[in-house]
């Protein structure tokens, strides 16, 4: 195997990776703002809650007759990764500013960032 192989079968559909993207949207303009607050009132985060309901990303496991969106595995693991996300922006912002670069590195480079 050369260096330059591709391997389709590792890469997201585009509608994984706009999942990904509307999540990690949601959870950086609705989440984190409030995420420190709930931490330190250890408290359920309501704020997350609404905010992910709204766009149905609440219980994107659950099949659609128990109302949740009944998204596949992978769509689950997005969405939980970038809720997940939060936790490393409130210990050290600077892992974000980091894997901003790395992300902006790799695309250049044509990965699948």
């Amino acid at each position: 195997m050369g260096s330059g192989a591709d391997f389709d079968l590792f890469k997201i559909s585009d509608e994984h990776r706009m999942l990904r993207d509307v999540t990690r949207q949601m959870v950086e303009d609705k989440i984190v703002p409030f995420a420190a607050a709930v931490d330190e009132e250890a408290r359920f985060p309501q704020e997350a809650y609404d905010a992910m309901r709204e766009l149905d990303l609440h219980a994107p496991h659950i099949p659609e007759e128990y109302e949740g969106s009944g998204a596949d595995a992978l769509a689950t693991c997005i969405v939980i990764e970038e809720v997940a996300r939060v936790r490393l922006l409130l210990v050290d912002p600077r892992r974000q500013q980091a894997r901003d670069r790395a992300g902006a590195a790799g695309r250049e480079r044509g990965d699948q960032a």
